[in-house]
């Protein structure tokens, strides 16, 4: 394992060395473990009507509650759902 000190950014090894991190990873995980990533996530694709994610904070809890399937664009729940119908078949 690897650590880092709050002075010095550098891992240091401690008796079980990670062998997948390499130096330059524990650097950038060094510089970037505290960065605020709230944006990106935002970016990040949903699974929502666009027009539902992007409305008013309320719209989606109220488009759950009252009409879910308006949530999903169509056709995103067919392939859960017909895994779920061949599974139950198959137990």
């Amino acid at each position: 394992m690897c650590e880092s000190t709050p002075g010095n950014p550098e891992p240091r090894r401690t008796e079980s060395v990670d062998r997948e991190l390499t130096p330059e990873r524990w650097t950038f995980i060094s510089r970037n473990h505290t960065a605020d990533v709230t944006a990106d996530l935002r970016a990040a694709r949903s699974p929502l009507r666009t027009e539902v994610e992007r409305s008013f904070p309320w719209r989606p809890t109220l488009t759950a509650v009252f009409a879910p399937r308006a949530l999903f664009p169509p056709g995103l729940l067919a392939d859960p759902g017909r895994f779920l119908r061949e599974f139950n078949h198959s137990a």
